[in-house]
């Protein structure tokens, strides 16, 4: 089939072509007046007569895809001569020496020379850093992590700016029924999660203790939360007392939003080995803050807190006042932790159906802490902010 006329050279082109080739009939009859301009384009540029071929000219021409004539890997020259020398069973120098056999001595003094190079400028790195690092070990600043999104900043005294209003030296864990706006099942709460919800052993929990409740806050601060706070909270009973009305412990469980560090006084937090090889660890917090008469001062004998990250996911453990919630069973509670079979569980009947999704967006347990917010993607940058309290940041 003839091609039509907007396909056809034009006049003379033909003419233009015959050094392409020395038989015009070697053009194929289908070119189109671009294939044949592009045709001379490489003929100007390439003279395959003298085998000056454009880059992958043999490939294209035989099989492109045929492994072959692909071109060789990096380093292949390099590859072939150490197949060579091995199969020989011959020597080879893996590294060329930088010095001439007859020259000794020489290259002992710029080896000495770089050494003392090196020492200087050792020293004057460290003498930069204590310079600069001097006023935040002054001020008594410390981080310790527990995790790649959690620790705690360690601080001399409360920052001012902060509001006070929001602190308690302990919660009340008896009015927590207060707060439940509606009951939800465990497979409903789980599909609401960002995570698979951790359970402890119950072996790791002490005998006292009881599961008395499950609470949801999916209200909690996006600024540092990822989706709904799932709270696990235990209480204390003791010859007939009622559960809770001693003490009481909390497993917070969520996903950080950034990096979030507790803010606590200096010397109070330490790190614990919470396995015996020692490869996962912890960030034992001995208080909180408390507040008195306006005057917010951090208290020993308050709570005591486990801060522990795993799979992304951060539990902050809180023990209250009273009770028996030490650092070893705090301890035994993170290191037993492990995701729960939600469906499972529940046709065993080994774990409560009904979770209480709470009204308020953090739990009781936490309302008074200062965390410190790291989020990339918040506008502000890093700020301070007390749990609980609605615009108390800095």
């Amino acid at each position: 089939m003839s091609t039509s006329e907007s396909e056809r050279p034009p006049h003379g082109f033909e003419n233009d072509l015959h050094h392409l080739s020395g038989d015009p009939l070697d053009i194929p009859e289908d070119f189109s007046a671009d294939d044949l301009a592009f045709a001379l384009e490489l003929d100007d540029l390439f003279d395959v007569r003298k085998e000056e071929a454009p880059p992958y000219f043999a490939q294209t021409l035989l099989e492109s895809n045929d492994p072959r004539f692909q071109s060789v890997e990096a380093e292949f020259e390099k590859k072939t001569s150490a197949r060579v020398f091995r199969r020989l069973h011959l020597r080879r120098r893996l590294f060329r020496s930088s010095v001439a056999p007859w020259q000794p001595f020489r290259s002992v003094l710029p080896a000495r020379r770089s050494i003392r190079v090196a020492l200087v400028t050792m020293m004057l790195l460290l003498a930069l850093s204590v310079v600069f690092t001097a006023p935040s070990f002054a001020s008594g600043l410390s981080i310790l992590l527990a995790g790649p999104h959690s620790g705690v900043l360690q601080v001399h005294t409360y920052p001012t700016g902060l509001a006070t209003t929001a602190h308690a030296s302990t919660s009340q864990p008896g009015n927590r029924h207060l707060r439940a706006a509606h009951s939800m099942s465990l497979i409903q709460a789980q599909q609401l999660l960002h995570f698979s919800l951790q359970w402890p052993d119950p072996d790791a929990v002490p005998a006292s203790y009881t599961l008395n409740t499950i609470y949801l806050y999916n209200r909690a601060n996006q600024s540092w939360a990822d989706g709904p706070i799932v709270e696990l909270d235990y209480g204390y009973s003791f010859h007939g007392i009622n559960p809770g009305a001693v003490g009481h412990i909390a497993i917070c469980e969520f996903k950080p939003v950034g990096k979030i560090l507790q803010m606590v006084q200096l010397g109070s937090a330490h790190e614990l080995a919470i396995d015996a090889r020692g490869n996962a660890t912890a960030i034992y917090v001995d208080g909180r803050w408390t507040s008195i008469n306006k005057s917010v001062t951090w208290s020993s004998s308050a709570g005591s807190e486990l801060i522990y990250e795993k799979d992304g996911v951060i539990f902050w453990i809180v023990g209250s006042q009273g009770g028996k919630a030490t650092s070893q069973v705090l301890s035994n509670i993170a290191s037993s932790l492990t995701p729960m079979d939600v469906v499972y569980a529940m046709r065993m009947g080994h774990v409560m159906n009904t979770v209480l999704q709470s009204q308020n967006a953090v739990p009781d347990s936490l309302v008074g802490d200062v965390i410190y917010l790291n989020n990339p993607d918040n506008p502000d940058g890093p700020m301070l902010k007390v749990v609980g309290a609605d615009g108390a940041a800095i």
